[in-house]
């Protein structure tokens, strides 16, 4: 799971009404700067702002369906997303900020450009 910096900052930044949360979830809480588990939702109130991390699971369940009825369609248009020049420019560290990039890109045409998602 990734919990560097670059990549809460690519989640803060992700449309906030898709940020719901369920037990389980990775977030980030800004009150104490650390990365917590959600195992009880009285930690999101009690948290000022929390940002919601994605699991890779998470954000291919997003793409799930989009043009793709097979986990292997999705596979086959990340794969063509991320050999098609979409992101040459880009350097990702992790699979959960290539997933988010792919995952932008697909449902709003954003783009990371290091500080913010940008059509």
């Amino acid at each position: 799971m990734d919990i560097t910096k670059e990549y809460i900052k690519m989640c803060e930044k992700f449309p906030s009404n898709k940020q719901k949360f369920e037990l389980g979830d990775f977030f980030y809480c800004y009150k104490d700067e650390k990365v917590k588990v959600l195992t009880d939702f009285k930690l999101i109130m009690t948290s000022l702002t929390p940002t919601k991390l994605f699991r890779q699971d998470q954000l291919q369940e997003m793409v799930k369906g989009r043009g793709n009825s097979t986990s292997m369609g999705m596979a086959r248009q990340f794969s063509d997303a991320i050999w098609g020049k979409q992101y040459e420019r880009l350097l990702f560290s992790s699979m959960e900020q290539l997933w988010l990039a792919f995952v932008m890109k697909e449902l709003y045409q954003k783009t990371w450009n290091g500080t913010d998602w940008v059509k």
